[in-house]
């Protein structure tokens, strides 16, 4: 798995995290992601969709390895 796009999706599931969660007294750094995930969901599921877009574009993300070790349900 590329690097770029596992620092994307563990960003955006911090800020996801972050809107989810109930802090009693939130520090920046759970503040303002969560207000940008829960203020903009349509942008950061964008986000999500083009860079597994691209990142399927680079051959970088191998499905036939995915399907193939997957367990039979």
């Amino acid at each position: 798995m590329p690097v770029g796009y596992w620092w994307t999706v563990a960003v955006l599931s911090w800020g996801v995290a972050c809107a989810l969660n109930r802090w009693r007294r939130p520090g920046p750094l759970a503040k303002i992601p969560a207000l940008l995930v829960s203020e903009l969901p349509f942008i950061v599921a964008y986000l999500l969709i083009a860079s597994t877009v691209l990142a399927f574009a680079d051959s970088d993300l191998d499905l036939d390895a995915l399907l193939r070790d997957a367990p039979a349900v």
